[in-house]
């Protein structure tokens, strides 16, 4: 979940120290293992899940594993659109199942809100590739980069956004949407439930369909967002830095935090924070400027902060 850099040793040896060492396959839970194809390692140990059977399972190390299964392959470019949401659904069900595992916990708690965070993951990252840096040779780079819940630090107080000096892209709603969905959205929300007095992080997902890619030659993908009505969000948007290439189709993140209201009641409470981007159809196809709302469903459960 973290590693910790060992007593004396610098960063930058105890990261490359931590890139030599192999692959660990994960136990064949449910029947799913990693098979290699030619080298190459193949998610098998998804496909091959008895998905009915999983979902029957009280047994919190059968969810453990399917999490982790499912966040590798969205990690690989075999990745499915759905595996972070499953890989969050069955770690929350293995933690339900175990509250007491700290494993669990911890696996929630390294993409959560900085609310629940024990410590930042993997501040260390950046501070070891300086270190290599500074000996004149280059880090090796990462399977995975962490995202930026993995390197946020720790909040005691919930810190509400104030008001933003960058312009809204569209105030009155006039842009054209994506209803032909060149780019796919997907939301999930870490915890999946919570309650009065806690912050859940969401995790928004942008991706280019078939041929179509971003134009980087104009502004920057931007997500707009407003709270919910009684509840605050620590940011007004978020956004994406521009690849040097013109033209580009890979996955969009964006995350950002809100704070339930301990005032809330139970249910579900929906918003819509909006996506605008520069979208191109194909290689010779026209570039649009266009809008996509992004429905935000959080569930509120009854119960008290732990």
């Amino acid at each position: 979940v973290q590693y910790v850099v060992p007593f004396g040793e610098k960063p930058g040896k105890a990261l490359e120290d931590f890139l030599a060492q192999p692959v660990v396959t994960a136990p064949p839970v449910l029947g799913f293992q990693r098979k290699v194809d030619a080298g190459k390692p193949r998610f098998g140990d998804v496909a091959s899940m008895d998905v009915a059977k999983l979902a029957k399972s009280e047994d919190h190390w059968d969810h453990f594993h399917a999490g982790v299964a499912y966040r590798a392959r969205y990690d690989s470019p075999d990745r499915e659109s759905e595996d972070f949401a499953k890989a969050v659904h069955h770690w929350t069900r293995a933690l339900e199942i175990d509250p007491n595992n700290y494993i669990f916990r911890r696996r929630l708690q390294q993409y959560g809100p900085r609310l629940d965070k024990p410590y930042p993951f993997y501040d260390w990252v950046a501070e070891a590739r300086e270190e290599i840096a500074a000996r004149g040779e280059e880090p090796l780079a990462l399977v995975t980069e962490p995202g930026l819940a993995e390197y946020a630090e720790p909040q005691k107080q919930f810190q509400a956004a104030e008001n933003s000096e960058v312009k809204e892209p569209d105030p009155q709603g006039k842009l054209d949407r994506d209803e032909s969905f060149f780019v796919q959205a997907k939301v999930v929300t870490i915890p999946e439930k919570l309650v009065p007095g806690q912050a859940a992080r969401v995790h928004v997902t942008l991706e280019p369909k078939g041929t179509a890619h971003w134009n980087n030659e104009v502004e920057a993908s931007l997500l707009w967002i407003e709270a919910p009505e009684g509840w605050e969000a620590n940011r007004t948007h978020v956004a994406v830095a521009l690849p040097k290439k013109a033209h580009t189709n890979e996955p969009r993140h964006f995350e950002f935090e809100v704070y339930c209201p301990e005032s809330a009641e139970p249910g579900t409470v929906s918003f819509s924070p909006y996506a605008a981007y520069y979208i191109c159809e194909d290689d010779s196809g026209v570039c649009l400027y266009r809008r996509q709302d992004i429905e935000v469903n959080l569930l509120v459960a009854e119960g008290e902060l732990e």
